[in-house]
């Protein structure tokens, strides 16, 4: 943990850290990271009230405070989260109800809503990437309609935008920056499309990274161009660098231009007019197909990774080396990560402590270990060279993945998800932390028996992850019934905590029940079940239920009416007569049947 790291120690019970609904979903074993807490709606479905997402896609984390940064793609902003998982705030165009038509910020959760789409400085439409510098606090956007990346700081102040002719008047052809005063007058706008260095191309979905401090060239900005088929690296104020890919270098540039090959075009050489998109579609060395990459990160030696998610199906690495070319490209861990299709191919990917990486891969029903029941991603851990050191998320069942981001002081996992129960999906963020320990359960004595209910008592240690509680009942110590049918949260603390449960007018009267606590894991398979205890419920006096009269025959007519004995030897008389004063009774002394034939009466005339 960071010094002087504000977090409770893993007790997370910020408001919007939602920990009521649980699946019961077998999961990770030893020392996989489990779900601390997530962000989002407890429930299924989108929201845009603040803390709550409607896509939610890059997600990353100051490494200095602990606060969460989280693209709100569909809702048009970007959310912040303290380091307890608390709603800090939520900036983009007309995000408070009631605000003003502009770029805002909303700090009351139940003010916020959804922005609406705008290109103006600090609106955004259809957000894609985040990543934070870590040196400074900034906070760089990727926008995939407005083709452009957003720079603001830790607050979500504007900074500056660079992209295709992003600043007024309209008709620009070269890349531009658009700062905090330019966005006064003339006025910041919306990128056009281009290939050039700096431009971004069409269908604008990559995502972003900032190179972390140790590297070369530490600070600068990367960004995916999947449509140019590039990627293309700037420094904090928007200059242009380089681009890199599969002849990116047009023939005026120079020693830049190797041919048709894996080419970086760099401002120094070629400059930012002679770069190009890359020309070729393909699964060479340093290759990309259309539309890739998507994803990119660096580590602290400056290699940077990409990955390919809807053809090649592969991480690359791109190694420093004294060249030229500058980066030597590789298929890394092709027989860890490498797929066939996006049905078993890798997605997402991020830099850890150590420059571990992190990597989401799907994994079909029956592959992975352990077996995936159900189709959905895990997020692999391997080492710099490859090796796979941890495997994250299995069995938790979730099938899309739209960011991952690792809180590297820390040690803990960010993952942007849809996660779908049942129909519906749950938009959230999960934060996944090395266990503490398994959970513990113990029962208590029950109290406050009734009759028919009663008052379950025991303690639960969650063990430092995520846990659910129910009890369970049983007449035979065989058959058991869970109460609350589903698991209600015991938080994720590291310390033990009482837990009761009331259950009402569904136990059985003069009874003997057998009585356990069970504490599950959320999303894993560790769980722990107490021992037994065992009570009995209080007496209670037979119920009766109504007479029901037969059509009378001459002399006879059924009666019929229902007697609860509640559990104690019970006899029973039906009383009739001509007058409501009755005065006669069948069967004579009490019988041990719910129906009797006695004489009819005949209605005076």
């Amino acid at each position: 943990m960071r010094p002087n790291d504000p977090r409770p120690t893993r007790q997370l019970l910020g408001a919007l850290i939602c920990i009521a609904a649980f699946l019961a979903i077998a999961g990770v074993a030893g020392a996989s990271k489990g779900v601390v807490s997530f962000l989002g709606s407890p429930g299924t479905g989108s929201g845009t009230l603040g803390g709550v997402f409607n896509t939610p896609r890059g997600v990353a984390v100051n490494e200095s405070t602990g606060d969460i940064y989280a693209v709100d793609s569909s809702n048009h902003r970007v959310q912040r989260f303290n380091a307890s998982g608390g709603f800090v705030s939520a900036w983009g165009r007309d995000v408070v109800t009631g605000g003003a038509t502009v770029a805002e910020t909303c700090t009351v959760a139940a003010d916020c809503k959804a922005g609406a789409t705008g290109n103006l400085a600090g609106e955004f439409n259809s957000p894609q990437g985040i990543a934070i510098d870590q040196a400074t606090g900034d906070v760089y956007v990727s926008e995939q309609s407005n083709l452009r990346v957003q720079k603001f700081d830790a607050a979500g102040n504007f900074v500056r935008m660079w992209g295709r002719d992003v600043l007024n008047p309209a008709g620009g052809t070269t890349t531009e920056v658009c700062t905090a005063a330019e966005a006064v007058t003339p006025g910041c706008k919306i990128g056009t499309t281009g290939a050039t260095g700096g431009a971004f191309g069409s269908t604008f979905a990559g995502q972003l990274a900032v190179v972390p401090t140790g590297a070369p060239n530490a600070g600068n900005v990367l960004v995916a161009d999947p449509a140019n088929r590039r990627v293309q690296e700037f420094t904090p104020a928007g200059a242009f660098v380089r681009t890199f890919g599969f002849d990116v270098t047009a023939a005026t540039g120079g020693a830049d231009n190797t041919g048709t090959t894996f080419e970086i075009c760099t401002e120094a050489v070629a400059t930012a007019a002679n770069c190009k998109a890359g020309a070729l579609a393909g699964a060479g060395l340093g290759q990309f197909p259309n539309n890739e990459p998507k994803r990119v990160t660096a580590d602290t030696t400056g290699a940077i990774y990409t990955s390919e998610l809807s053809a090649n199906f592969r991480v690359q690495k791109f190694t420093p080396q004294a060249g030229p070319p500058a980066l030597d490209p590789q298929v890394f861990a092709a027989g860890v990560l490498s797929g066939t299709s996006t049905a078993d191919g890798p997605t997402d990917i991020a830099i850890g402590a150590s420059n571990r990486v992190f990597v989401t891969k799907a994994f079909p029903v029956g592959t992975g270990t352990p077996a995936a029941t159900v189709a959905e991603r895990r997020v692999l851990e391997l080492d710099a060279t490859g090796v796979l050191q941890d495997t994250h998320m299995a069995q938790m069942g979730v099938n899309i993945i739209n960011g991952i981001g690792v809180d590297r002081p820390d040690g803990e996992l960010l993952v942007s998800a849809q996660h779908l129960i049942g129909s519906s999906s749950a938009h959230r963020v999960y934060r996944l932390d090395d266990p503490t320990g398994p959970p513990t359960a113990t029962i208590s004595p029950t109290s406050d028996i009734g009759a028919r209910g009663a008052t379950f008592n025991g303690q639960v240690n969650p063990g430092g992850n995520l846990t659910g509680y129910h009890f369970e009942y049983s007449e035979n110590g065989t058959d058991w019934t869970a109460y609350p049918p589903s698991d209600v949260s015991a938080g994720s603390g590291s310390s033990t905590a009482a837990v009761t449960q009331t259950i009402a007018a569904a136990l059985k009267p003069n009874t003997l029940y057998h009585v356990r606590l069970v504490a599950k894991r959320a999303f894993a398979a560790d769980s722990a079940t107490s021992a037994e205890l065992t009570f009995v419920t209080d007496t209670a006096p037979p119920t009766i239920g109504p007479v029901l009269t037969a059509e009378p025959e001459a002399t006879t007519a059924t009666l019929t009416g229902r007697v609860n004995p509640s559990n104690q030897p019970t006899t029973y008389t039906f009383e009739y007569g001509t007058t409501d004063s009755y005065g006669n009774e069948t069967p004579a002394g009490g019988g041990d049947a719910a129906t009797a034939t006695c004489p009819a009466w005949s209605r005076p005339n």
